[in-house]
């Protein structure tokens, strides 16, 4: 199991992975970096909205 930095990286990665619940199933890889780009981007408007430190979202977003 990885050791979180804070709770907000730990909530991040939980919403992150809750937002690809949202998506369809994706086959090309193309497809498949912009269905990361867009969790990661829910992630970051849920967790900023909750209060909590973003900046961890920067290596997705700058992606």
């Amino acid at each position: 199991m990885r050791d979180w930095e804070n709770d907000a990286d730990l909530a991040r990665t939980l919403v992150h992975e809750y937002a690809h619940l949202l998506q369809i199933d994706v086959d090309d890889d193309t497809e498949r970096a912009k269905c990361e780009v867009e969790a990661e981007a829910v992630a970051c408007v849920v967790v900023r909205y909750c209060g909590l430190d973003t900046s961890g979202s920067a290596f997705y977003l700058a992606g």
